[in-house]
């Protein structure tokens, strides 16, 4: 259920102390689709490959 909170507050919940803006907008993530919800679960159902480089 904390994860299901985290996701709310970091993407959907607009924060007054960031002008209204999501803490994800204010980092340049933008989240689209009329569901929002629907587009995180299905974002973080992908596969996403993620080189690192020291």
């Amino acid at each position: 259920m904390f994860d299901g909170y985290q996701m709310y507050h970091n993407y959907l919940r607009p924060h007054m102390g960031l002008d209204g803006k999501t803490s994800a907008e204010k980092c340049g993530i933008q989240i689209n689709g009329d569901n929002k919800w629907i587009t995180l679960i299905q974002n973080a159902k992908k596969k996403i490959h993620v080189k690192i480089v020291f």
